[in-house]
């Protein structure tokens, strides 16, 4: 695996129209939305993105750190074979696609590659 750079760092919360909220209003954060939806709004904070992720089970849990890759697939099954949990398979977002796999400690790696190429 080759990691060409940090896209973004992610933290989960509970309410996602709150979060946005206190990160505008309270942290001040004025950066545009590149991605804004009912699981998942990212912040264009370059040059690394700060995104939300809803998770209402687990809010406040963890941060997770998503590491740019040319090939997601590829990059999970090696991961796979080198028995690294995969928490959530590959999949295509309206950017990007990404898996969400553990290190040994639990914390999240988003495996990740942007639609148009770019990274970090």
């Amino acid at each position: 695996m080759i990691v060409r750079g940090v896209d973004f760092v992610v933290v989960n919360v509970g309410d996602i129209d709150a979060a946005v909220r206190f990160y505008r209003q309270v942290v001040g954060i004025d950066a545009v939305l590149t991605e804004d939806s009912p699981n998942w709004v990212e912040f264009d904070t370059a040059p690394v993105a700060f995104a939300l992720r809803r998770d209402p089970a687990d809010p406040g849990v963890n941060a997770a750190i998503a590491l740019a890759v040319r090939d997601v697939d590829a990059t999970v099954e090696r991961l796979r074979t080198a028995g690294t949990p995969v928490f959530i398979e590959a999949s295509d977002s309206e950017s990007c696609r990404t898996a969400l796999v553990t290190d040994p400690d639990g914390n999240l790696l988003l495996i990740h590659r942007r639609h148009d190429g770019t990274a970090g």
